[in-house]
């Protein structure tokens, strides 16, 4: 009984200073009920994560082929079997017309499915922006590449969070949620939430539509991305 006492201070402690960070209390109330319920969501669905196991590049069996500097790789099982992610992201230059370089930026991942000495390629992932200038964000999130088992059918669910932009300055980063539940893609896209250089505050964009497959998922999957966009959802104006 202690122990459960103490895990719901902990998660009303965390709530409170998540709050903080979001600046909840100068929301609008539809905003307020939105990163309240996506928070909530996430520390709930944090008893249904699979565990996962961290790669070094040098750890990735040599069968499972990918490109581009290598980012993050992840080992799990469900009941498929034992499963390998790897994600890489890069950023390439090519000369224009007037002497400046323009950019694009580069994302991809890959799922193999590892039986024995054999491997097999589950689904892919690529994604870009550009030619932009020395500006471009494409990246993957920090820590966003995670697993689930929210509907407990013993098929993981995949997560992946990412932003790929050329920067306008003031306006908000395209950003992405994309989950994989075996080969099926679900997908959430918007835009970042910008903080503006302005007094008093003012923020644009932390839209976001799910797609057909994500709308008739079930809700905590939902509920789960919408957790994971509020936690990534920040931006703040370059000027």
């Amino acid at each position: 009984m202690f122990l459960l006492l103490l895990a719901s201070y902990l998660q009303i402690m965390i709530l409170l200073k998540i709050s903080v960070i979001f600046n909840v209390s100068n929301q609008p109330d539809f905003m307020k009920i939105t990163i309240i319920f996506s928070l909530l969501a996430l520390l709930y669905t944090g008893a249904n994560a699979q565990q996962v196991t961290h790669l070094k590049k040098a750890a990735v069996p040599a069968a499972m082929k990918y490109h581009g500097p290598f980012t993050d790789a992840i080992r799990y099982q469900d009941k498929e079997g034992t499963h390998v992610v790897i994600i890489t992201q890069d950023v390439t230059a090519q000369p224009a017309d007037d002497d400046e370089s323009v950019y694009t930026g580069i994302l991809h991942a890959w799922s193999y499915l590892q039986s024995g000495n054999s491997v097999q390629l589950s689904w892919q992932l690529n994604d870009n922006a550009g030619p932009c200038g020395g500006d471009v964000d494409v990246k993957f999130r920090p820590g966003s590449l995670s697993v689930t088992d929210l509907d407990h059918n013993g098929l993981a669910e995949v997560w992946l969070v990412y932003r790929v932009s050329c920067h306008g300055f003031q306006t908000p980063s395209p950003m992405k949620v994309i989950m994989h539940e075996g080969a099926q893609k679900y997908a959430m896209r918007g835009t970042t939430k910008l903080k503006l250089k302005v007094t008093p505050v003012q923020y644009k964009g932390g839209d976001y539509v799910f797609d057909e497959v994500f709308n008739a998922a079930p809700q905590t999957f939902r509920d789960y991305a919408k957790g994971l966009w509020v936690k990534n959802w920040d931006e703040v104006a370059l000027y």
